[in-house]
């Protein structure tokens, strides 16, 4: 259902406003690579991990190829901004200040996450 929500309301914001003249058959993804395990490089140097694989199955949904940049965490929204891609899948706490110049409001996962580690072996007491 989560993902449904945001196909569609990736969907809407690709075809509105006056980006209606652009050709969407593919879509640009900005992601800060490495932020494990959201996104990061495989030894072979294919990026992987949870946002990537979300922006896979969304430009499966609305039929249209994602294209990955890797771009530098400071440089993210300024790129978004200037058009350097079309969004963003990397992970952001959200501010009044991001919900202003680009971000949605509504977050795509919860945030604390909940840490998950493997049970000890032995007591550290």
């Amino acid at each position: 259902m989560k993902l449904k929500l945001f196909a569609l309301g990736l969907a809407a914001a690709v075809v509105a406003g006056p980006a209606l003249a652009k050709d969407w058959s593919t879509v640009r993804i900005a992601v800060d690579v490495p932020y494990e395990p959201f996104e990061f490089k495989l030894p072979d140097g294919t990026l992987t991990g949870f946002e990537v694989d979300l922006g896979n199955a969304v430009c499966a949904e609305i039929k249209a190829k994602c294209e990955w940049v890797v771009q530098g965490w400071d440089g993210i929204i300024p790129g978004l901004l200037s058009r350097k891609y079309d969004a963003i899948m990397s992970s952001m706490t959200i501010t009044a200040e991001r919900q202003e110049k680009c971000c949605s409001p509504n977050p795509t996962t919860p945030h604390p996450l909940p840490g998950l580690a493997k049970r000890p072996t032995q007591s550290w007491t």
